[in-house]
């Protein structure tokens, strides 16, 4: 997939500021445009829920206008009840390192649902709370830079 108009904007982020996917992708408005739809939302309804205005939202929607800013996806985002990634299709950068440092646990917790097999029998009893927990610090404590 190719994307033009990416340019970086503080660190790690990167800009939405026209920023269309090529060779037949959707782009960021239309992501927007298909989550409002498939809500059953009005442009007017969904722009008051962001905190913008309905003729701003409709702009963006059409790729007139751009969601040039972090602020403004994560707010468009909260109204759709969806993750920013999910809008501009990119991951965006955690604000402090205890988001990152959760966002890592939960693709670990994914990653040990999907590979779990519930046909397999139990091996014996389960870990206790307090032992999970024990298990996440030593974890923690061993991964360099979290």
């Amino acid at each position: 997939m190719v994307v033009r108009g990416w340019t970086t904007w503080g660190v790690g982020w990167l800009s939405v500021a026209g920023m269309r996917v090529l060779g037949g992708g959707v782009d960021v408005g239309g992501r927007i445009r298909e989550r409002r739809l498939v809500r059953g939302w009005s442009v007017r309804f969904a722009a008051s829920r962001a905190g913008v205005s309905h003729a701003s939202w409709s702009r963006i929607e059409r790729g007139v206008q751009a969601a040039d800013n972090r602020f403004m996806v994560a707010a468009i985002a909260k109204a759709l009840e969806c993750a920013p990634e999910d809008l501009v299709g990119a991951g965006v950068p955690a604000p402090d390192r205890v988001t990152a440092a959760a966002r890592a646990g939960v693709v670990g917790l994914r990653t040990a649902l999907i590979d779990i097999d519930l046909s397999e029998p139990a091996v014996g009893a389960a870990p206790s709370v307090s032992e999970l927990g024990r298990s996440v610090a030593l974890g923690r404590c061993a991964a360099p830079g979290v």
